[in-house]
């Protein structure tokens, strides 16, 4: 089990509006490549999919992900600056 910090909710609020902020996870962590079009530049980081409610949402990079009662350091007021206007 585990929970959207403030930054995965800000960031995943525009297309999942509705999502609940714990899930289950489905999947063992894989590797993410974004841009995955063979650009020199890229991200990766280590994804899961995660049961929300009764939505599969795939991809979640583990930075948008705490284990429930672990303090989440993303909760400040300069993050949701960034997002909020």
């Amino acid at each position: 089990m585990v929970e959207l910090n403030r930054f995965g909710r800000i960031m995943l609020y525009p297309t999942h509006k509705e999502i609940v902020k714990i899930g289950l996870v489905l999947s063992a962590p894989y590797d993410i490549f974004y841009p995955s079009d063979g650009a020199e530049n890229y991200m990766e980081y280590w994804g899961y999919d995660i049961m929300f409610g009764d939505k599969l949402i795939t991809m979640i990079p583990e930075e948008f992900l705490i284990i429930p009662g672990e303090k989440d350091e993303t909760d400040t007021d300069e993050v949701e600056d960034l997002f909020v206007k």
